[in-house]
């Protein structure tokens, strides 16, 4: 995978991958784009587990009364 911008927000990521799920199912896509959309799909659910599990964990550290 190549350098990848972040999106600007966990709703911009998650739109974005919403979209390239729906350019897959509908093969919405050219062949030559394929890869760059699967690599970014694949960044992109990286970047958004990883902020959900950031959050996760915050949560779980905060002080209990």
């Amino acid at each position: 995978m190549k350098n990848q911008k972040p999106p600007k927000s966990y709703s911009e990521g998650k739109e974005e991958l919403e979209n390239i799920r729906h350019q897959l199912e509908e093969n919405k896509f050219d062949v030559d784009q394929l890869e760059q959309l699967i690599d970014r799909g694949d960044y992109l659910i990286e970047y958004l587990t990883s902020k959900l599990r950031k959050l996760e964990n915050k949560m779980e550290n905060l002080p209990k009364n």
